[in-house]
């Protein structure tokens, strides 16, 4: 697991769950982003999950990295936001449905894709997926946002799309993760 800190105390906590992917079991790819986060006031968790990707063990070893990752930040009682992309994006939802084992729910979740109107490694059948079953646990539709990420000028929101660092891709997935962020804080008393 990678821990990024804040330079001051974490306002906040982000739990960024990673997909399948060449390099997602360390953060290489996601690391300006990550860092971002920090520079925001969160302490941010990059739990590694898996070693050999596709475990049917991953929101087990999730919920284990995210409890050592928190006692390691000294058990902070700080709003607590679950973002995955890709894969992650499925297990964040299965992470979010048993986190109180690892510590305290996430006040928000963020889904990383599928969402881009030029994805063609998921292409809308994850999201479709993840909605059914979250109908299926009750979980309350008024809680639930789905926005398409669309392509714009040079910018062509593919699978790979939140790996960039263009101030495109930074309007079109850090901006809504750190609003994600703030409604989390703002919730938390």
């Amino acid at each position: 697991m990678w821990i990024f800190r804040p330079a001051d105390p974490p306002r906040s906590l982000v739990v960024f769950v990673h997909g399948l992917g060449l390099g997602e079991t360390t953060p290489v790819n996601h690391r300006p982003w990550l860092e971002h986060l920090a520079r925001q006031g969160n302490a941010v968790i990059y739990p590694r999950y898996e070693r050999n990707l596709g475990s049917r063990l991953a929101v087990r070893h999730l919920v284990v990295g995210v409890r050592l990752a928190f006692r390691r930040l000294g058990s902070p009682k700080l709003p607590l936001v679950a973002i995955g992309y890709s894969r992650g994006g499925e297990l964040v939802a299965d992470y979010a449905a048993v986190a109180r084992l690892a510590g305290p729910p996430p006040a928000e979740v963020l889904t990383v894709f599928p969402a881009g109107d030029h994805d063609s490694v998921v292409d809308g059948a994850g999201g479709h997926q993840l909605l059914v079953r979250l109908a299926a646990a009750g979980f309350p539709p008024d809680r639930i946002s789905v926005t398409v990420i669309r392509s714009r000028g040079g910018f062509v929101a593919t699978h790979l799309a939140p790996l960039q660092v263009t101030p495109a891709a930074k309007a079109a997935f850090w901006a809504p993760a750190d609003r994600t962020v703030d409604r989390a804080r703002a919730r938390t008393p």
